[in-house]
């Protein structure tokens, strides 16, 4: 069992001051993503929400159907087209792309191609019985519950603004991490860890792909549930299109996380206490701490996560020893 130590102010504020330094450059490309995101989605929803209500006029839809549209196609397409994109980075191994890479070393279809195929035979099974059966149902099951009513708004004048974008995006992905990492927590403990968890820890070295690798009772009560409690909060406050947004946004940071690599241009990077990609492969290849999905924080405040920062200085100390030997 991992030995908790809790970090004083004083060295919180280091880390994370240590964090945006190692990002150098990257800040200011994620600064810039984030303004124009900012000002790009608004936009786009004056010009696409319309679209959507005529259609939904058009052939009779109801918003309880745009929803089930929504969680069960538009959320496991993007899923599948992120990793898509991932399989042709992992493949042309560019330079630009490799230098980034988290683990030191080979891909495991390199390191044993049978056994990867294998895995991965059972990654599609798992990650389909996910998307195609546990959600679609899941869904339906709240949608016969609300009576077919949706609780956010569709309305074209409660599209929202940047501002409103910004704080409803911000609110979620606090709230969202919160439980998932108390989720997380509990499915480490041993029973938990050993009926349900140890699925996805089949991979110790993290691939996007791996990231909805997990039973399914852990991707409805761990993922879906934490992720839907901040819109329940929000309810009307919150657009349809808005929680469209966040989806989108969950879906690419999950992926992203278990990537294999540390992008130093990600906008939540600039995020007080953001948990990056390197900050979750550890999770995995060590298999202790590091709760967090989106947040280092709630480990930080239960001390979970100080072997974690000792490895990372030992790192950064032998990369310092072989620049200065060369």
């Amino acid at each position: 069992m991992q030995k908790r130590e809790v970090a004083s102010i004083g060295v919180i504020i280091e880390r994370e001051f240590q964090r945006y330094k190692r990002k150098e450059w990257g800040l200011v490309f994620a600064i810039a993503q984030i303004c124009f995101y900012l000002y790009i989605l608004p936009e786009i929803g004056q010009r696409t929400w319309p679209i959507v209500l005529d259609l939904m006029k058009q052939y009779d839809l109801q918003k309880w159907q745009i929803a089930f549209i929504n969680t069960c196609f538009y959320n496991t397409f993007l899923y599948f087209f992120i990793n898509f994109c991932f399989w042709i980075i992992y493949h042309i191994e560019h330079p630009f792309f490799e230098q980034y890479k988290i683990y030191d070393g080979q891909w495991p279809w390199k390191e044993d191609l049978n056994e990867w195929k294998e895995l991965l035979r059972k990654s599609y099974t798992v990650v389909g019985i996910n998307n195609f059966i546990v959600i679609p149902i899941a869904q339906m099951i709240v949608t016969i519950k609300d009576d077919y009513q949706v609780r956010y708004s569709f309305e074209m004048e409660d599209l929202p603004d940047w501002k409103t974008i910004l704080w409803q995006i911000l609110f979620s992905m606090w709230i969202q991490d919160f439980f998932f990492t108390a989720s997380h927590w509990l499915l480490h403990k041993p029973f938990f860890y050993k009926k349900i968890h140890k699925l996805h820890h089949q991979y110790n070295q993290t691939i996007g792909f791996s990231a909805e690798y997990t039973h399914p009772f852990e991707f409805l009560f761990g993922n879906a549930i934490p992720f839907i409690i901040p819109a329940v909060i929000l309810g009307q406050r919150m657009h349809y299109y808005t929680y469209i947004i966040w989806g989108t946004h969950r879906i690419l940071n999950t992926v992203i996380l278990h990537s294999g690599y540390d992008f130093p241009w990600l906008p939540n990077d600039m995020c007080l206490f953001y948990s990056n990609a390197q900050y979750h492969d550890y999770h995995h290849s060590h298999n202790v701490g590091n709760f967090g999905g989106m947040f280092s924080i709630w480990d930080t405040l239960i001390g979970t996560n100080h072997t974690y920062y000792k490895y990372i200085d030992e790192r950064i100390n032998v990369k310092n020893k072989q620049q200065k030997a060369d």
